[in-house]
C-alpha cells in the first residue's frame, strides 16, 4: 500500500457523515501519524466534497448514507431503481445501475450495461461527458465525470459492454488540481453497492 493510501486509510477511521456533510475529528496530521501537509491535502479534498454535497442538497436531492461514510443521493421526484435491504444496504440490480457513491475523498461511478451500450465507440469526449452529466447526480464532480469518460474511451464502450453484462464501477479519488482514476471493476447483481 502506498504512503498516500495508508494515510488516507488512517483518516478514513476518523471521518463521519453527519448533518449532510463529512466531518473529521482531527486537528492535525500528527494525531494519526501523518504529515500536516498531507493532512491539509485531505482536509482540502473533504472540503471540496462537502461543497459538492451542499450543492446537491440545495438542488433538492436527499443524501442517504448507504453504509458508513458512503453517501448516495436520492431524487425525491424520480423512481428509486435499487432495492433496499433490511439492513439498510443497497443491492445492485441485473444489468447494473448508473449512479454515484460519494466518499469524503472522491467517488465511485457506476455505469450500467445499458448506458455502456448507448455510447458508441469513437464518440467524441464532449458528447460522452454530456451523456454522463445528464444521467449522474448533479453533485458529481466534473473531474470525476471526465475521468470516467477517459477510462471508458481508453477501453472502448462496446468492449466494456460485452465484457461486463452488469455494468462497471470506476474508482475516482479526487483532489483539487489532480484526479486519480482507479481500476474499472464489475458491478455484481445482488451485492452491496458500496463494494
Amino acid at each position: 500500500m502506498s504512503v498516500y493510501h495508508e494515510a488516507q486509510a488512517r483518516i478514513d477511521k476518523k471521518v463521519i457523515f453527519s448533518k449532510g456533510k463529512f466531518e473529521m475529528n482531527l486537528r492535525s496530521g500528527s494525531e494519526v501519524g501523518i504529515s500536516d501537509r498531507l493532512f491539509d491535502h485531505f482536509k482540502t479534498c473533504m472540503d471540496a466534497q462537502n461543497r459538492n454535497l451542499a450543492e446537491a442538497q440545495s438542488d433538492g436531492l436527499i443524501p442517504v448514507e448507504v453504509s458508513p461514510n458512503v453517501v448516495r443521493f436520492i431524487d425525491p421526484n424520480a423512481p428509486i431503481l435499487l432495492g433496499m435491504t433490511k439492513g439498510g444496504g443497497v443491492e445492485i440490480p441485473e444489468g447494473g445501475t448508473t449512479n454515484v457513491d460519494f466518499f469524503w475523498s472522491g467517488c465511485d461511478i457506476y455505469i450500467s450495461n445499458e448506458m455502456l451500450k448507448g455510447i458508441s465507440d469513437g464518440a467524441d469526449l464532449a458528447s460522452i461527458i454530456a451523456t454522463f452529466s445528464a444521467a449522474l447526480p448533479a453533485a458529481t464532480p466534473v473531474a470525476a465525470i471526465t475521468a470516467a469518460t477517459s477510462a471508458i474511451v481508453s477501453k472502448g464502450a462496446s468492449h466494456l459492454a460485452s465484457d461486463y453484462p452488469n455494468g462497471i464501477i470506476i474508482d475516482c479519488d479526487l483532489a483539487p488540481g489532480t484526479q486519480h482514476t482507479g481500476l474499472i471493476r464489475p458491478q455484481v447483481p445482488g451485492s452491496m453497492v458500496d463494494m
